[in-house]
């Protein structure tokens, strides 16, 4: 590939037909210049982009050494790339303080003599660059092509590396995963870093993020997609990245993450479909396990993991590590289906606020009971305040093992009131529940049931007479909580289950 044009300040210094002298800002005679512009104005930084060089009569030049410093930072901080003043009566003398202070910017203050028109310095800009911008098209050509070329996903970052000149990497931003590994992929720390920086800015990534972890450098570009995407381009030595094609390789490669993502979509929803076919018990073993196998879930023992149904949607973090799982949503939680030897990792993604886990799946068939051990432990988990419960290692904690479990234990202590609410149309259950899920915050609680707190106040008078039991007593309370979690699994047990494993 040809190496990457553009003149230089070092480029033009040097044209002989152009006689001129460095005053000052040698270290910075590699600034790319495209662009070189006259200007009078007062404060030219306002009108000139970056890289572009101004040139000047010396009309905005103040005349006070102060003044002069305070002007060539100006324009070094608007990323000029110089500025070259004519050797004539209208500019003042440079004072050796605006020297020191463009050597000590790296900033090029070049004079140029008064036998030089400023068009001749135009002139040799536009015709230097106009072979750049042959090339730039050539390179973005060349990358349209690299991204279109077939292959696998997998291989895009190795297809369009070699036309940039250096390798890329594409991340997300929230799971620090990239998306698709480069032949060197960026360390844990630097990925880490990554998503710290970027965390309060998710909503709205920054157009350029500066990154700088230890010895690493480099620049973040947001992808246009509907995930917080980023193009990472790592500094290296040489000419670098020309920002445009950065540009135009971060759409094409959104692109990509867009088609990435739908793809995944689509096979979310064939697995969705594919696991609540295995909970409700419509689908045999040999069927459910060829189609398992399509969406990568070879292994046995599986698990079950159920989490709330607010944790946030991790799929992309999933898809991007390579684990497959499939997902459908309950009426209270989210439920995964994992390879058990995959858990810790599952868990690792989902990052939820409370999890819980089924005992080992070894026979499709179980899938239903494995969910409903999930949702308990879940409920544990949240009632516990832990992040974590597994159904296998929290029996102690007398988790129904299947629905014929969880109907006599919420029969036993809550039998009373269903029949009641059977009977009379109430609604004693449901007030119980509440008011156990509100902490028994009588004005949570009535607030949430739309009655009054009085009205709440007779129906648990009722409740205690009907239980026999006292919601002021710890261990009534325990038992009635556990009863409504086990009562939930009955409810939500399609009909006819009931075995065990």
């Amino acid at each position: 590939m040809p190496k990457q044009a553009g003149l230089t300040v070092r480029d033009l210094q040097e044209i002989p037909q152009i006689a001129n002298t460095l005053a000052a800002g040698a270290a910075g005679l590699d600034r790319p210049v495209v662009w070189a512009h006259a200007s009078e104005m007062p404060s030219p930084w306002e009108w000139l982009g970056a890289d572009e060089l101004l040139m000047t009569i010396g009309h905005c030049v103040p005349s006070e050494p102060e003044a002069q410093v305070g002007f060539v930072r100006a324009l070094a901080e608007a990323g000029l790339a110089g500025v070259a003043i004519g050797d004539s009566s209208a500019a003042p003398a440079v004072s050796e303080a605006m020297r020191a202070e463009a050597d000590r910017l790296g900033f090029p203050l070049l004079i140029i003599s008064r036998e030089i028109p400023f068009s001749v310095i135009a002139r040799a800009v536009a015709t230097a660059n106009e072979h750049a911008e042959l090339e730039r098209l050539w390179r973005l050509s060349r990358l349209n092509v690299a991204v279109g070329a077939p292959g696998a996903s997998h291989d895009l970052l190795s297809r369009v590396a070699h036309e940039p000149g250096q390798e890329v990497h594409v991340v997300d931003a929230r799971h620090g995963t990239e998306i698709w590994p480069a032949a060197s992929g960026l360390t844990h720390v630097v990925r880490e870093a990554l998503t710290e920086q970027m965390r309060p800015q998710l909503a709205r990534l920054p157009a350029r993020t500066r990154l700088e972890v230890g010895e690493w450098r480099g620049t973040c570009f947001p992808l246009p997609c509907n995930r917080p995407a980023l193009l990472v381009v790592p500094d290296v030595a040489g000419p670098g990245f020309d920002p445009f094609v950065v540009l135009h390789l971060a759409s094409l490669i959104g692109v990509e993450v867009e088609r990435l993502s739908a793809e995944r979509a689509r096979l979310g929803q064939e697995g969705a479909r594919l696991f609540r076919e295995l909970l409700e018990g419509r689908l045999d073993s040999d069927s459910a396990a060829r189609q398992l196998r399509k969406l990568g879930l070879r292994r046995m023992p599986f698990v079950v993991v159920a989490v709330p149904s607010e944790s946030p949607e991790a799929s992309d973090g999933f898809g991007d590590r390579g684990l497959p799982y499939v997902a459908a949503a309950s009426s209270d939680c989210r439920l995964l289906l994992v390879e058990a030897r995959r858990l810790e990792a599952t868990v690792a993604i989902l990052d939820p606020p409370a999890a819980g886990v089924s005992a080992p799946i070894h026979a499709l068939p179980h899938v239903p009971d494995a969910a409903r051990e999930a949702r308990w432990a879940l409920h544990a988990a949240v009632t516990q305040e832990e992040v974590l419960v597994d159904y296998a290692s929290a029996r102690p904690l007398f988790l129904p093992r299947t629905v014929t479990e969880a109907q006599n234990a919420a029969r036993t202590v809550l039998g009373s009131i269903l029949d009641h609410d059977r009977d009379h149309g109430s609604d004693l259950v449901a007030s119980l529940r509440t008011y156990l899920e509100c902490d028994r915050s009588w004005a949570r609680a009535a607030e949430r049931l739309g009655i009054h707190r009085q009205t709440l106040g007779f129906r648990l008078a009722k409740i205690e007479g009907l239980l026999g039991r006292r919601l002021k007593r710890s261990g009534d309370i325990a038992e009635c909580w556990l009863a409504l979690q086990a009562l939930r699994v009955v409810e939500e047990s399609p009909p006819g289950a009931g075995g065990g494993r």
